[in-house]
């Protein structure tokens, strides 16, 4: 019962000094700011830990583009050799084909002039007249000039060459606008 009337009685002489003594103050200041600065601390390490996580992640991710951007770069050049590769094949196809032709144009214009010679026109008697006048025409048409001929195949070889090397510059051309491309997108 002592507590009850204590609590209801007067306050005892200084109880204010006693209550706001230095060494009281200390204690109400820890109580009060203890937890809000243990919590600071806390949500400050929380931060640091997260910004670094965060970095690590940012390098790693970055490390991972500059990866895939090494093998695409890997991957075009190869493709690149592979396709200057299959355009001198295809050039190496189209002179041998350009000199096949050629070879089989003057073989067909040497069995034609030799058909039309005039050895071959005594020994070899024509069945028909349109077989006679035929024969008759071919010994007479002029006989192909081979200056005329190579300069015509020599015409197309440059252009076939002027247009690998303008294939070759705009290839060039995308794979750099592509990489440009690339690049700006980071």
């Amino acid at each position: 019962m002592s507590m009850w009337k204590q609590l209801f009685s007067e306050a005892p002489p200084g109880a204010v000094e006693n209550l706001l003594s230095p060494k009281r103050k200390f204690w109400y200041a820890m109580f009060a700011l203890t937890p809000g600065t243990l919590l600071a601390l806390y949500l400050h390490r929380v931060k640091v830990e997260m910004e670094a996580e965060d970095e690590m992640l940012r390098l790693q991710h970055i490390q991972d583009e500059l990866r895939g951007e090494a093998d695409r770069e890997q991957k075009d050049v190869a493709l690149m050799g592979m396709i200057q590769e299959m355009r001198t094949r295809i050039a190496s196809l189209e002179q041998q084909v350009t000199e096949a032709k050629a070879t089989a144009h003057t073989q067909s214009s040497n069995k034609e002039s030799a058909a039309a010679s005039p050895d071959n026109v005594e020994t070899q008697a024509p069945t028909s007249t349109a077989d006679w006048e035929q024969q008759k025409a071919l010994f007479l048409a002029p006989a192909p000039q081979s200056g005329a001929k190579n300069d015509a195949q020599s015409g197309i070889n440059e252009r076939v060459k002027q247009r690998e090397r303008e294939l070759l510059q705009h290839d060039v051309k995308e794979f750099k606008a592509a990489r440009a491309g690339a690049g700006n997108e980071k």
